[in-house]
């Protein structure tokens, strides 16, 4: 009833991992789940697809979790930077892979932190990417950020309005 599971939830089972959740080794769980949040510090660095931002091979270990799972990585996580540009990008030529760094997936709400973080983003009633902290407040929440928000002009301009001369104003 009620009362013993107010009782099992505040002692610790056995076979626990952690005094919040009691009991809680999931013995029916891939060893992958252990790590289920794919934070940088777990995954180990690839060179992958940044299909949204760079639309380029970058290497980093801050790729989306979903990468990871078994039918999707030997397709999306590569040892090498040909490989992966070979799979993807074979049109830029030399222009991959991206020598920066991967965008970061986690860093979602970063330009929501006080609202002083400036971005590129793309102006879409001016056929332009414009610079500050005045883009549309969508584009800072619930993922859109790594869509939307650059710290490169070119960047948003080759995502956007790619030959458009004057981007970004």
């Amino acid at each position: 009833g009620s009362a013993q599971c107010v009782t099992d939830s505040t002692t610790l089972g056995a076979n626990s991992r952690s005094s919040e959740f009691p009991d809680t080794s999931n013995y029916y769980a891939p060893v992958e789940a252990d790590n289920a949040w794919q934070t940088e510090q777990g995954q180990e660095p690839k060179w992958f697809p940044d299909l949204y931002n760079k639309r380029n091979c970058v290497y980093g270990s801050n790729y989306e979790s979903w990468m990871n799972e078994e039918d999707f990585k030997d397709n999306y996580l590569s040892k090498t930077s040909a490989r992966c540009c070979d799979n993807w990008f074979s049109d830029k030529g030399t222009g991959c892979p991206d020598p920066g760094s991967a965008v970061n997936p986690e860093a979602e709400d970063e330009a929501l932190s006080g609202g002083l973080v400036a971005y590129y983003f793309p102006e879409f009633d001016k056929n332009n990417c414009g610079f500050g902290i005045d883009y549309p407040a969508w584009m800072g929440v619930n993922g859109y950020e790594k869509h939307y928000l650059y710290t490169s002009g070119q960047e948003c301009c080759d995502r956007y309005f790619e030959g458009v001369g004057g981007c970004p104003h």
